[in-house]
């Protein structure tokens, strides 16, 4: 704790001297000292408020992870008529009603998903994940596939489910 020592010198003598300061000062430093000293307390309480307060932080949900699921449906994504991507529907084997899809490349390669919340994932690369921040589910399939904005994504029909082998124990 910091300790000050204050001499307040008046024409009439000096305060530290004996006297209270009222007396030395009169009614008029009896008001400013005690303004000051309110002043004062009132910007050690702003300084605690402010420094306890932070804003919320921002955490972005995790994608779900599903152990098990099958697929259910795959649709093209299609830029002119031309196949640049898919999105493929997987259901849990576990009974959930919703599942997810994962968007793919043109190879194959998966880019994204959709989870069960209707939020769009993005995958950078080491593994992490990012949500898009896209109203748009066109739109947020076209940041996914980093296709540039002028360029108009449309979902072609449904189209069979390959088969898969059965799972290995």
């Amino acid at each position: 704790m910091i300790e000050a020592r204050v001499r307040i010198v008046h024409a009439g003598g000096d305060a530290s001297k004996g006297g209270r300061i009222g007396d030395e000062l009169g009614v008029l430093g009896t008001t400013v000292v005690n303004a000051m000293q309110r002043f004062l307390a009132l910007s050690a309480l702003c300084a605690l408020t402010l420094g306890a307060c932070r804003g919320p932080e921002k955490h972005s949900p995790e994608p779900p992870i599903i152990e098990r699921a099958s697929m259910t449906q795959v649709r093209a994504i299609l830029v002119d008529g031309e196949r640049v991507g898919s999105v493929a529907s997987y259901r849990a084997l576990r009974g959930q009603r919703r599942g997810v899809q994962v968007i793919r490349n043109a190879h194959g390669q998966d880019l994204g998903l959709i989870d069960i919340h209707g939020v769009v994932w993005r995958y950078l690369p080491h593994g992490d994940a990012q949500p898009v921040a896209e109203a748009d589910r066109l739109r947020a399939l076209a940041v996914v596939l980093e296709l540039s904005e002028e360029i108009e994504v449309t979902l072609g029909p449904p189209e069979p489910v390959p088969q898969e082998d059965p799972p290995r124990p």
